[in-house]
């Protein structure tokens, strides 16, 4: 079962948190679209180069996925990121605090323009949400552990998962949320933005 086909996610992402999120998704069926730097493209690339001169953690982290780079700090660049956008059900950012607003992937002016559009930040660092300004998260998110994750569902309540390893606490409730954020917009027409 794939409930997510036909779904598009434009992923500007890089290292672990939202390259394991966004391959989830694809595993539920959505095409991913990963945006990757041009000089280099995702540094997990370089982890290690054991699956047929792969990064054994980049080939897992990026199953079921598409790529295109992007030379982000040129018009042209930047113009084509717009377009993805524009054709995206969800966009998911990992960048660092500030750098999504720069690009034009600031949550709250992609949902001004497209309300129906669910949108995901995803940082190690305490550089959003009521944490802004705060400094580093207490423990960074990695392969095995995540700070949190906020979205509003439904209901109204949050969505919280504290320093739980990452395939019982984010993938279940991530996947739940997502789903749950999907199913809103079908019902009601809006979208969500998740802070993670």
């Amino acid at each position: 079962m794939q409930p997510l086909r036909g779904i598009v996610v434009a992923a500007v992402e890089q290292a672990v948190a939202a390259p394991i999120c966004t391959r989830h998704l694809g595993d539920l069926g959505a095409r991913v679209i990963k945006v990757e730097n041009r000089a280099g493209g995702d540094f997990a690339r370089d982890y290690d180069d054991v699956v047929r001169g792969m990064s054994a953690y980049f080939a897992w982290a990026n199953r079921n996925k598409e790529s295109v780079a992007l030379d982000l700090k040129h018009p042209a660049g930047r113009e084509a990121l717009a377009r993805l956008v524009r054709r995206a059900d969800v966009v998911v950012q990992n960048l660092a605090p500030g750098a999504a607003a720069r690009l034009g992937l600031d949550p709250a002016e992609l949902r001004a323009a497209r309300p129906e559009l669910i949108t995901v930040d995803i940082s190690g660092r305490a550089g959003a949400g009521r944490h802004r300004g705060t400094g580093p998260a207490r423990r960074p998110a990695g392969p095995g552990r995540v700070t949190s994750v906020r979205g509003a569902v439904r209901s109204g309540m949050d969505v919280v998962a504290t320093v739980l390893p990452l395939r019982t606490a984010v993938l279940p409730r991530s996947s739940a949320a997502f789903q749950q954020a999907i199913e809103a917009r079908r019902q009601q027409g809006h979208g969500r933005t998740h802070q993670a």
